[in-house]
């Protein structure tokens, strides 16, 4: 049987490491992702090729900020190296679509380390084709079929959980349905609209919007940015604040 001090040399050869992944974007994540977090010897060529710790959590039903933890064993580690955390979250599919782009360095001399927070990068050219991914913060347009929008009128648009499309282009208010599958998105017909007299300019405006949207069959999220578009190539590209 062990001796106290034999599991007291034991306990304090383990390094319990947390904290939490975030990102500054208001994308919400895809179902069936997935959070890995790990231990790397930032001392070696090839540092992913030594995994000396870490751990794997579902996302499904979460957003960032993320918690996590887990243990270190410092009998595994070579004295005199940098160990460092880094993270990625995957698609279901196992599509990488956020990553650290820089390592955390902890210091595992103690049995506990607070890696506070730790910020996460959209991975260039990974695209978002979920439905949760519209869904939440409103979207700011940005562009209407390569026209722009006219400057400081805003136009918005939102999509709700429970399938509503709502927002304006930038004089008058509309609201709707919507039905969103993979890459396909249908505005239903019976769209309404407000009928508030502004400037030429902004109602028109309106409806260059709204002809775009009434008639859209495909969307897109591309490092953070929604595209919309029609059958005849028209489109729609907004941003979240």
């Amino acid at each position: 049987m062990a001796t106290e001090t034999e599991v007291a040399d034991k306990q304090a050869m383990k390094t319990t490491i947390s904290g939490e992944v975030y990102y500054r974007e208001r994308i919400a994540l895809p179902p069936g992702a997935e959070l890995s977090v790990v231990l790397l010897d930032a001392s070696l060529n090839n540092p992913l090729a030594h995994l000396f710790a870490g751990t794997n959590i579902a996302l499904d039903g979460k957003n960032v900020p993320v918690p996590f933890s887990f243990v270190a064993d410092q009998s595994m580690m070579i004295p005199g190296d940098t160990y460092e955390v880094r993270a990625v979250i995957r698609a279901k599919a196992g599509e990488m679509i956020w990553r650290t782009n820089v390592g955390h360095i902890v210091d595992l001399s103690s049995t506990a380390y607070d890696a506070g927070k730790i910020e996460l990068v959209m991975v260039e050219g990974s695209e978002e084709t979920d439905s949760s991914a519209l869904q939440g913060a409103e979207w700011i347009v940005e562009d209407i079929n390569g026209g722009g929008v006219i400057d400081y009128s805003k136009a918005t648009i939102s999509f709700s959980e429970e399938g509503r499309i709502s927002g304006t282009g930038g004089c008058n208010i509309f609201s709707g349905h919507y039905e969103a599958s993979g890459s396909t998105l249908k505005i239903m017909s019976g769209i309404a609209m407000t009928r508030k007299a502004c400037a030429p300019a902004l109602m028109q405006q309106d409806q260059r919007l709204m002809t775009i949207l009434q008639s859209g069959q495909s969307y897109s999220i591309k490092d953070g940015t929604l595209t919309i578009l029609n059958a005849n190539g028209r489109s729609v590209t907004a941003r979240r604040d």
